[in-house]
């Protein structure tokens, strides 16, 4: 990866947490926590969605914690600064200055609720997505940035 993202100061990464386990979920905490390495103001946010049913996998906040805390090499330190919300709409609580979006639903959940200067978003080029990057990139305060490109060529999409 790119240090372009500890470099200018992200101050959230988001995820909106699916009724599963996947690898989105995975990548956030990586980045959370290879960013909290160099600026531990850093925050996560591990958003629910009220629609899904997260009872049926038993995903919950204590249950994500000890994935992590089972698949990592962490100090539980590290979750001083991881918040979980029970819905996009608490979201609006909070103001960013720069954020990071790894994957290709958060954004349609809580674009029109975030409230951010500059958004940073990496995309799976292969996975599909309701939110049109093409267009959002357009906007000045998003990046956009193609997961498969990144590592090659900082691929700005």
């Amino acid at each position: 990866m790119s240090s372009c993202f500890v470099k200018e100061n992200i101050n959230a990464v988001i995820h909106v947490v699916l009724p599963y386990i996947n690898g989105g979920l995975f990548d956030a905490f990586e980045y959370y926590v290879g960013i909290y390495e160099h600026d531990p103001k850093i925050y996560l946010f591990y958003i629910m969605y009220p629609g899904f049913n997260y009872s049926y996998n038993k995903i919950s906040s204590t249950i994500l914690k000890d994935i992590m805390l089972d698949k990592y090499n962490i100090n539980h330190s590290i979750f001083h600064n991881m918040i979980f919300l029970k819905k996009p709409a608490e979201l609006i609580r909070y103001k960013f200055n720069k954020v990071l979006i790894l994957d290709n639903h958060t954004l349609f959940f809580i674009q029109p609720i975030l409230n951010v200067n500059e958004c940073y978003v990496i995309i799976d080029p292969f996975c599909p997505s309701n939110t049109d990057y093409q267009k959002l990139s357009l906007l000045s305060n998003y990046k956009c940035y193609s997961e498969l490109l990144l590592y090659a060529a900082n691929g700005a999409y």
